[in-house]
């Protein structure tokens, strides 16, 4: 339910060219201005995940995407496009989906369908080398990662 406005001083030019744009694409006017800061999100998200095929290190570009999806409400992140996952590993293909899950799961929101399409990996991947932490990492693991055979104790909203 909206319960907040927003009110912004425009010449009659400016909302005369706003109210068009609005109708030529179908939207009202409020929906319409809301749909570009939507397009910042998608287009932050999308360059996180394709800076991660070029990246030697992904810690920066995974604590950038931690971020983001942390900062997002549930209709942002159900409506976050499918990422090309070309150039990267199945390990970071399945890390990006399963933080989506994650941070869609703590709002309560729907994740976006491209999800599904992910396979899981067929190995399980363990944030560790050391064997003894492994039994730990199988029982605190978040569900979304787990379901991806990917073991870690830290999640969306977290940093290590």
């Amino acid at each position: 339910m909206k319960s907040e406005f927003i009110q912004i001083r425009v010449t009659a030019e400016e909302k005369k060219r706003i109210a068009s744009q609005a109708k030529r694409a179908g939207l009202d006017l409020s929906r319409f201005l809301l749909s570009s800061v939507s397009r910042d999100v998608d287009e932050r998200f999308l360059s996180i995940v394709s800076s991660l095929s070029r990246s030697p290190r992904a810690q920066l570009e995974l604590a950038e995407l931690n971020d983001l999806l942390s900062s997002l409400r549930g209709e942002e992140l159900s409506a976050l496009p499918r990422p090309s996952f070309s150039g990267l590993s199945d390990y970071l293909m399945n890390f990006v989906t399963a933080s989506v899950e994650y941070a869609c799961g703590r709002v309560g929101a729907a994740a976006p369908l491209w999800v599904r399409d992910v396979p899981p990996l067929k190995e399980p991947v363990f944030g560790t080398t050391l064997i003894s932490l492994r039994p730990y990492l199988l029982r605190v693991s978040p569900p979304p990662f787990r379901g991806r055979n990917i073991f870690i104790d830290a999640s969306i909203g977290s940093r290590v």
